[in-house]
């Protein structure tokens, strides 16, 4: 239930931020295309929206990788700088006609000095809520791996990828603001080219998004105290109860060592859907618990501990049969052959087609 309400949480951010993106972009087509006198309301709150980018990314990021994440009163805080923007081009719209033009003219090439702060203060603001996307995915990443021995639907690696898009292409904003393009001679294209590029990641943002399954099915990893919503405390919350009570007594360990063992031999691993909640349900210990022993006594995460036991199988299989990659990295509990590759790499520095080869050579 919970993974559901997140789910929708998050797309309805995303239909919030696309939604803010195409308003911004009908400001830039009204200002090149010479009907912005005629059209002054739309331009006010095209011209604005641009402050809604970033606190909408950082709540669409928060809402897919906190579970304890919700826009509360101190949340509305984030939406300041874009009221007081929305104020001060209301007063300029219709009471300053030449703060009008300062303010509306976004066009890269009309920029004189006196002009940039405001455009360079949005894409401060843009940027640094895109930078803190960038660390709460980077977080999320590893913190998956203790919870999940599959992940390649979950790991939220295209809006990672799509995060850094959004870095790189706002970098390239502020560099055509700071220095003088046409020195370059790209003055005349540079709107158009960006332009062409964030409708690129626009698109490429709302496709991928609403794609994403729901991912937060680990209550032991993402569950969060509600008395406080900071995200520095949530990441903080979820670390420790990754790393777990270190309290382990011996019998504890020599207890857990003995039914892991029991359970591999079982060939638990083969089933692709295997958590941490199974497997510590399994061993008859809580999840912190689990946690605590492969992370300090085993010295792996979860994601590593089960992939290496398949990759075990795998070698074996690799050498008795003569099934496919593909059909062996399915058999033992991988997505594809993909992820397969990148885990036996990982483990043996050689990929599963090289393992096989290598010991084909050895057998004559």
């Amino acid at each position: 239930m919970a993974k559901s309400s997140n789910k929708h949480q998050a797309n309805r951010y995303l239909v919030l931020l696309l939604s803010a993106f195409v308003t911004a972009l009908s400001a830039q087509w009204l200002s090149v295309s010479g009907y912005a006198e005629n059209m002054k309301p739309l331009l006010v709150i095209a011209s604005s929206v641009v402050f809604l980018f970033g606190p909408l990314l950082y709540f669409y990021v928060k809402s897919l990788t906190l579970s304890a994440a919700k826009v509360r009163l101190f949340g509305m805080l984030h939406i300041v700088p874009f009221c007081c923007y929305l104020a001060l081009i209301i007063y300029a719209a219709f009471f300053s006609t030449a703060e009008l033009k300062i303010v509306t003219n976004e066009s890269l090439s009309n920029y004189s000095a006196a002009q940039l702060l405001l455009p360079l203060l949005k894409l401060a603001h843009v940027i640094s809520y895109t930078v803190v996307c960038l660390v709460l995915l980077i977080r999320y990443a590893r913190r998956i791996k203790h919870s999940f021995s599959n992940i390649d639907n979950i790991n939220l690696l295209w809006l990672r990828n799509l995060v850094i898009g959004f870095i790189l292409f706002e970098s390239a904003l502020i560099a055509a603001l700071l220095f003088d393009l046409r020195a370059f001679a790209i003055t005349s294209n540079a709107d158009t080219i960006l332009s062409f590029v964030l409708v690129l990641l626009i698109f490429m943002t709302g496709f991928y998004g609403m794609h994403q399954p729901a991912i937060l099915e680990a209550p032991f990893e993402f569950e969060t105290s509600a008395r406080n919503n900071s995200d520095n405390s949530i990441a903080a919350q979820n670390d420790a109860r990754i790393a777990g009570p270190k309290n382990l007594r011996t019998e504890d360990i020599s207890m857990i060592s003995n039914k892991l063992e029991a359970l591999k031999s079982q060939r638990i691993y083969l089933d692709r859907f295997l958590n941490l909640q199974t497997l510590s349900d399994l061993v008859g210990v809580s999840q912190h618990k689990m946690s605590e022993y492969l992370n300090s006594h085993i010295g792996m995460t979860f994601y590593e501990y089960v992939n290496k036991a398949r990759i075990e199988d795998a070698k074996q299989r690799l050498i008795d049969s003569q099934q496919s990659i593909l059909d062996i990295a399915l058999d033992v509990g991988f997505n594809n052959k993909a992820t397969f590759n990148k885990a036996f790499k990982s483990f043996e520095s050689a990929t599963p087609s090289e393992f096989r080869c290598r010991n084909k050579a050895q057998a004559r």
